[in-house]
């Protein structure tokens, strides 16, 4: 038996990452991947326990986690034993992973998930016996056939990281999986489906082909975008309305409309197929046309959001986020104008060369695209392993104040930058917040 685990939030994410919210409350896709590769190709019997389940906001005591994973192992009885792991979550891990050691030595312990592929040194040191870097599927496969079957040979195994004799040895990286219809769909039979909202999640393609500062995705992929047939997706979509009832969607890619020909495929069969479905994704100003937009709203697109980031263009170009403030205003007017529902434009403030200045430009365009229909998030800069932005701190001019991994939340200033100490960054993200809460204001009015 392999069991699958992802960690519970952070008890000071509290509010924040609440299960209740449609947002954080969908099944874990990765997991449900590797559970659907390990039993098709190697026969093996997988399952998958979803810590944030066990309460409504998504946060376990460490005495809760403790209890969790005896009983999981007591009903499992595991070999190994895979976590996947987020930056946030990850002082939650290094609690599962010691009270395994300390008490269920023999269990074979795999770190994978976008922390661990860009920390993979810190957590064979935190107990780990092996780390899985970048994507998993091929890669797992291959190192449990060898721990279980003795097949193989662990220096060939590509993507892993472990350490022989104490020395760390990281082999070399896998090409990325070109051929995504060769995997099959995520083991949602291991999921409890029940307790998702967002039951309908689903990803038609991986990676992301842009270079922002600010973001891993792309160093997570290689700046590689890769898709899955239409057909491919469709049949995906057809068994979850089949087989749990699903009418509304979300398509997790980085970026759904890179390719407006797929988007107009993808929409032209859901249209074509007479499917009564509504779904929503994340997109780029740059690729949203008024009738691609007319197409996806025919085809039940009902939210999309935009990753806009700062309403000063100095930073957008600073940033590498390739897009203008003008795209920003025309994708918005054009979503709304086609009877698009929910429009979500997200933004970021304490980018390395914000300052006052371009912080409150930030804030002005918040509420300009308010007016036009927009909802407004705004975080607070958060570099993660793997981004540039955290890879480079010092050429960037942020110092950070905690290290503890569990104070990398989008709402927690952590940092001060060469422009902005820690106090004048609360004082513009309160200034920022504020927005939020006169626009509520106003559409209650």
């Amino acid at each position: 038996m392999i069991l699958l685990i992802l960690p519970p939030y952070p008890s000071n994410s509290i509010d924040k990452k609440s299960m209740l919210f449609a947002e954080n409350s969908a099944p874990p896709l990765g997991l449900g991947y590797l559970s659907a590769y390990l039993e098709k190709f190697g026969g093996y019997e997988t399952a998958i326990a979803d810590l944030r389940l066990l309460n409504d906001d998504g946060v376990l005591s460490k005495l809760e986690i403790e209890e969790k994973i005896k009983e999981l192992i007591d009903r499992y009885n595991p070999r190994i034993i895979g976590i996947s792991s987020t930056t946030q979550v990850y002082n939650n891990v290094k609690i599962i992973v010691q009270f395994i050691k300390n008490n269920y030595p023999e269990i074979i312990l795999v770190a994978g998930g976008v922390h661990p592929t860009f920390t993979a040194n810190d957590c064979l040191d935190d107990g780990f016996d092996f780390v899985v870097r970048f994507e998993g599927e091929k890669t797992t496969l291959e190192l449990v056939d060898y721990i279980l079957k003795g097949t193989g040979n662990i220096k060939e195994i590509k993507n892993v990281v472990y350490k022989n004799n104490g020395r760390v040895v990281a082999n070399s990286l896998r090409p990325l999986e070109t051929d995504l219809d060769s995997i099959p769909f995520p083991n949602r039979k291991k999921f409890e489906m029940g307790k998702y909202i967002q039951k309908g999640a689903l990803v038609s393609s991986r990676g992301c082909p842009m270079k922002c500062i600010f973001c891993s995705c792309g160093a997570l992929s290689g700046n590689n975008w890769r898709t899955r047939s239409v057909e491919n997706i469709l049949k995906e979509i057809e068994e979850l309305i089949k087989e749990y009832n699903v009418d509304e969607f979300f398509f997790h890619d980085d970026t759904f409309t890179f390719d407006n020909k797929r988007v107009r495929n993808i929409c032209s069969e859901i249209i074509k197929r007479n499917l009564s479905i509504k779904w929503g994704c994340q997109a780029r100003v740059d690729s949203v046309s008024k009738e691609l937009l007319k197409l996806m709203y025919d085809a039940g697109c009902r939210a999309i959001q935009f990753g806009v980031e700062s309403g000063n263009q100095g930073i957008l170009n600073k940033i590498n986020k390739n897009i203008t403030l003008d795209m920003v205003r025309s994708a918005v007017k054009n979503v709304k104008l086609v009877g698009i529902d929910y429009i979500t434009c997200s933004f970021i403030i304490g980018h390395p060369e914000d300052d006052e200045e371009t912080i409150l430009d930030t804030i002005n365009f918040m509420f300009e695209l308010g007016d036009l229909g927009a909802n407004t998030p705004v975080s607070i800069l958060t570099p993660f392993p793997g981004t540039e932005v955290y890879n480079n701190s010092k050429k960037y001019g942020i110092k950070f104040f905690n290290k503890s991994w569990s104070e990398a939340l989008f709402g927690r200033i952590n940092l001060e930058t060469k422009n902005l100490s820690k106090e004048k960054l609360e004082e513009l993200y309160d200034l920022a917040l504020s927005v939020l809460v006169r626009k509520k204001l106003k559409n209650n009015c």
